[in-house]
């Protein structure tokens, strides 16, 4: 669920009533409850695409460290 806050301000309000009125009015909270609940999500895809992403691969980036031999013990 989403909440907004905003201030809203009018000098008059003038409303007409009819029988289609409260349908008419919940269609269109309906209408724009769907249209921001698919904006979240399409912004939450973009927004995760984005997230850097770490991969097994990026230990073959590292350099490698050189190897020195071991000595044996009969050499001297």
């Amino acid at each position: 669920m989403i909440f907004m806050h905003g201030d809203l301000g009018w000098d008059q309000l003038q409303l007409m009533i009819s029988r289609s009125t409260t349908a008419d009015l919940l269609k269109m909270f309906y209408k724009l409850e769907e249209f921001f609940s698919q904006q979240f999500k399409s912004s939450k895809r973009v927004f995760s695409s984005l997230q850097p992403r770490t991969h097994s691969k990026n230990s073959s980036f590292k350099k490698k460290q050189p190897q020195t031999k071991k000595k044996s013990v009969g050499d001297g």
